[in-house]
């Protein structure tokens, strides 16, 4: 049996809208982790708290987003659970990839810039100096960037899954 040709412009398509909303989510997330870096005193602990409401509220956010792409995937573009399962998964890695680019940005303007950054730090921040010990400065940077890539990688993968679901819920609705 011959394998169907991938269609990049399918897949873009289906992805678009998930990738921007993702991408949105993503800089609110960046614009409160610098307001919590430069605002001080009172007004700045409670952007803090919202911060840490905010990305707590991502977790579910991101995760019914997906299962989202997944449904709309097969209902608005026609593809199975396993075409389903790669377009979250690239939805995934594209919106990861712009939040970690600005992860990174927002760290080197904070190590090398003027503004005091006194506990700041990104998922990846934390994940590398739990595993390698406390780094700082560029060195710190680059190590975490090397982390949030490779938490990309397996975020695509839980990612599929979860988009697959959303096209397997979908489709066997449409069954019955």
């Amino acid at each position: 049996m011959a394998e169907k040709p991938v269609d990049v412009r399918r897949i873009l398509r289906a992805s678009f809208l998930t990738i921007g909303i993702g991408i949105v989510l993503a800089i609110i997330s960046i614009i409160f982790q610098l307001l919590s870096v430069v605002l001080k005193e009172d007004i700045g602990d409670i952007v803090d708290i919202i911060n840490s409401l905010y990305l707590l509220l991502l977790f579910p956010v991101f995760l019914g987003l997906f299962f989202w792409t997944g449904i709309r995937a097969v209902k608005a573009h026609g593809f199975d659970a396993i075409g389903a399962g790669y377009i979250t998964a690239f939805s995934y890695f594209v919106v990861g990839l712009v939040e970690r680019v600005l992860d990174i940005l927002l760290a080197i303007l904070l190590v090398r810039g003027p503004l005091d950054a006194i506990g700041f730090g990104s998922t990846e921040m934390v994940v590398a100096s739990s595993i390698f010990g406390g780094l700082i400065g560029l060195s710190g940077v680059a190590l975490s960037a090397v982390c949030g890539f490779g938490m990309l990688v397996f975020g695509s993968m839980v990612n599929f899954v979860v988009g697959g679901f959303g096209a397997l819920f979908i489709l066997n609705r449409q069954r019955q």
